[in-house]
């Protein structure tokens, strides 16, 4: 959810939000990839550096900056990743992947 409250505020116009899963082949298995992306502001390469930073927040007031953070924990305590691929102007797509369990063997 944090993921889609972010793209939300990123579209202060309005905007897309896409959300897509799949699952993905990879060296040493599989991981299911979710990729939600917005239409929005999109981040500067700075941004994108510091946006898993506890508490970093490009959000005038109120308390920010712990979503990210909270996402990238989740994904690493369970063996998977986030990525942030954005450019400024031209929206953002963030990448969890995580390991896929495998189906048990009859």
């Amino acid at each position: 959810m944090n993921l889609v409250f972010n793209a939300r505020d990123a579209m202060p116009d309005g905007g897309l939000i896409s959300i897509r899963a799949a699952a993905v082949v990879q060296d040493p298995g599989t991981v299911v990839e979710l990729r939600i992306e917005d239409s929005g502001i999109g981040m500067t390469r700075e941004t994108v550096l510091r946006a898993f930073d506890p508490f970093f927040t490009t959000k005038g007031t109120g308390l920010g900056g712990v979503g990210l953070p909270m996402v990238k924990h989740f994904a690493e305590r369970h063996g998977g990743r986030v990525d942030i691929e954005s450019a400024f102007g031209s929206g953002t797509t963030v990448i969890l992947r995580l390991p896929a369990m495998q189906a048990p063997q009859d």
